[in-house]
């Protein structure tokens, strides 16, 4: 998260940039980083747009856990590393809309994720109130074909309307 805060501060250096209306957007690993972003960054974004977002690692697959959790010298993962990157646990912090948006066929990213993040929101009583979904049926880790256009006019429409 370090860099892409170093980025943003960069951003805000240049004229052009209105350094009190800067979104964030990912997919995947950047929906992972998008969460992080809005949730433990302590940068006031005004929006945020999640696709197929890592909520929890602990209920993601072992290949790409293994490469982006920092492992132990006995080759595991202490429980802190998924405490600490847990989205859902961080859920209170959201102060800005965020759009969630998941492919219900995932078999990377399964929908528990997004289950368990909104049930952690409802928690929260108004940071529910905070969060917009999206969920398509019929496809896996992303949005093919013409549903695709559709997809990026619902993040280009919520970046702008945000903004």
């Amino acid at each position: 998260m370090q860099d892409q805060i170093k980025g943003v501060e960069f951003l805000k250096s240049l004229p052009y940039v209105d350094a009190d209306r800067i979104g964030v957007h990912g997919w995947s690993f950047g929906g992972f980083m998008t969460l992080s972003m809005l949730l433990c960054s302590g940068f006031p974004f005004k929006v945020g747009v999640a696709g197929g977002a890592v909520v929890s690692w602990r209920y993601y697959e072992t290949m790409y856990t293994e490469r982006y959790m920092s492992l132990d010298k006995e080759g595991g993962t202490s429980g802190e590393h998924f405490t600490r990157t847990d989205m859902a646990k961080h859920i209170g912090e959201l102060k800005t809309p965020l759009r969630l948006i998941h492919c219900l066929e995932d078999p990377v990213v399964l929908p528990l994720h997004w289950q368990y993040l909104l049930s952690e929101a409802n928690k929260q009583g108004e940071v529910a109130q905070l969060i917009e979904c999206y969920f398509y049926p019929g496809h896996e880790h992303n949005v093919k074909g013409v549903e695709r256009v559709r997809l990026m006019e619902k993040v280009r429409a919520m970046i702008f309307d945000c903004l």
